[in-house]
C-alpha cells in the first residue's frame, strides 16, 4: 500500500489489546521458556492463555517533534545513531555481541550519563534470520500492552543477570534502570512500535504484577489494564539509523516505566514483515563493578 509522505503528519486508528485485570487468573506465571521446540507451542503453556480487553485508540505521529519525547519527560526517546553492521550483519548473533552490543552501550552511556551498562540479551523480531520461525510468538511483533519489569521484577533481573553478584546487591540499593535499544533492521511500516504517555497510565489501577516464568527463574512484569485516557506515541517510517531507547523500569527517574505495544496499521496491513533488534540493558548510575572487570556482554 501507499505510504504517507514524510512531509505529513500519519496518525493512526487502531486497536490496543490489554489484559483484564478483573480477571484473576491473569495473575496465573506466564512461562517463557528458552528451548526453541517449547517456544512453538508458547502460546498453550499454562498460564499463556490470558484474558483480553480490546480498545480503540488513535496512535498520534511524533515526527515532526520528536525533542518533545524524552527519557526525562515520557520515559522514551528517539536517537540519530549509525550502526558498523549492515541489514544482513543483524542475522549473526556473534557480529550483534561483538559490534553491536559495545556501540550500544557506548550510545546508552552517551545518552543517559551512566557508569556502566550491561546488556544481559537480545531479542530480533521478523525475518531477521534466515531461519526465523514465524510459528514461535516471541520472534514475532508483539501486540499485547506490556512492561517488561515491575518494580520488583527489575531488581530480580539486576541480581540474576549482572555477573558480578556482590557489586549486583549494590546496584539494587542505588540508582539503575533498565532500558532497551529498539532499532528497525529496516524502514518500519508494518507492525510499528507504540509507547503510552507514561503520565496517563496510573499505577494504582492500570498495572498489576505478573509473574513470568523464564525456565528456573521466576521474575516479573506488569500486566496492564484497559484506559480509554492512555495517550499513545509512534514514529512513522522509522528508518534503521533512528533508535528508539526506552525504560521499563527506572529506580530515582522522572518516570519509572514505559509501557509499550506493537500495533496494526491498516494502511500498512499488507506490506513486508518487520525485521527489529532489541537490546535489553540494566543501566546502573554512580557505581562500577569492583577494577570494571566485565563479564560478556558487558563494558
Amino acid at each position: 500500500m501507499a505510504s504517507t509522505p514524510l512531509c505529513q503528519r500519519h496518525n493512526v486508528q487502531t486497536t490496543f489489546h490489554y489484559m483484564d485485570l478483573t480477571d484473576p487468573s491473569f495473575s496465573d506465571p506466564v512461562s517463557f521458556p528458552s528451548e526453541k521446540e517449547e517456544r512453538k507451542n508458547i502460546a498453550n503453556l499454562p498460564g499463556n492463555r490470558k484474558p483480553a480487553v480490546s480498545l480503540p485508540f488513535v496512535v498520534e505521529d511524533i515526527s515532526h517533534d520528536l525533542d518533545k519525547y524524552t527519557l526525562d519527560s515520557h520515559g522514551f526517546q528517539i536517537f540519530r545513531h549509525e550502526s558498523k553492521l549492515s541489514q544482513a550483519d543483524f542475522a549473526n548473533d556473534e557480529l550483534v555481541k561483538a559490534i553491536y552490543y559495545p556501540e550500544s552501550i557506548e550510545l546508552l552511556k552517551k545518552v543517559t550519563g551512566a557508569s556502566y551498562v550491561y546488556v544481559y540479551e537480545h531479542n530480533s523480531r521478523g525475518p531477521v534470520k534466515p531461519d526465523q520461525d514465524k510459528n514461535i510468538p516471541m520472534q514475532n511483533p508483539c501486540h499485547f500492552v506490556h512492561c517488561d519489569q515491575s518494580y520488583h521484577g527489575a531488581e530480580v533481573i539486576a541480581l540474576d543477570r549482572l555477573p558480578d553478584k556482590v557489586f549486583a546487591e549494590k546496584v539494587i540499593r542505588g540508582h539503575f534502570a533498565i532500558m532497551n535499544v529498539w532499532r528497525p533492521v529496516k524502514t518500519i511500516y508494518k507492525d510499528p512500535f507504540a509507547c503510552a504517555n507514561p503520565h496517563s497510565v496510573v499505577d494504582a489501577t492500570d498495572l498489576a504484577p505478573m509473574p513470568i516464568q523464564a525456565d528456573d527463574l521466576l521474575e516479573e512484569g506488569w500486566a496492564v489494564g484497559p484506559n480509554q485516557n492512555h495517550r499513545w506515541y509512534f514514529k512513522y517510517a522509522q528508518q534503521p539509523d533512528e533508535v528508539l531507547l526506552f525504560k521499563n523500569f527506572d529506580s530515582e527517574g522522572p518516570v519509572r516505566r514505559t509501557v509499550h505495544s506493537s500495533f496494526i496499521d491498516p494502511q500498512h496491513i499488507d506490506d513486508a514483515e518487520r525485521e527489529s533488534m532489541e537490546l535489553r540493558c540494566i543501566v546502573v548510575f554512580g557505581q562500577k563493578p569492583p577494577g570494571n572487570l566485565l563479564g560478556p556482554p558487558g563494558a
